[in-house]
């Protein structure tokens, strides 16, 4: 099933971000549990040999030159970081619901989020808003 577009909000609304621009940020921050997977997998099954190391992939186990692996890693942390402080930023005390409601999707009704909805979708329109400042 694809991805339900809505109609693009009003421009007079606070946090107003164009409709694609606020779909490009949503897809990237469910990408999250994927980042956290992969970084997980890099921290716990790495086995170094020399200048290379393996790492198992989907596919079979794969030899990447330790600077790859390197690379991948920070820009996985950066990515993470991001979000999270993001989500701090905008939520204060309430930030591991928005979390992962952003990053799974998640509706306030499942999340259980001790605020009214208002305040919970406000503080969701906000944490893209800032996600949109941060990535530019």
């Amino acid at each position: 099933m694809g991805t339900r577009i809505r109609s693009e909000v009003s421009k007079k609304r606070e946090y107003w971000l164009p409709k694609h621009r606020q779909l490009e940020l949503v897809h990237f921050c469910l990408q999250y549990p994927e980042w956290i997977a992969r970084l997980y997998t890099f921290n716990e099954t790495l086995v170094r040999s020399g200048s290379v190391v393996k790492i198992p992939e989907k596919n079979g186990t794969v030899w990447k030159p330790i600077e790859e692996v390197v690379e991948e890693r920070i820009l996985l942390e950066e990515k993470i970081r991001m979000v999270e402080l993001t989500a701090k930023k905008a939520a204060d005390d309430l930030y591991t619901y928005l979390l992962k409601g952003v990053t799974e999707s998640i509706g306030y009704e499942l999340l259980g989020v001790p605020c009214c909805k208002e305040v919970y979708y406000r503080m969701y329109r906000r944490f893209f808003w800032l996600l949109d400042k941060t990535r530019q």
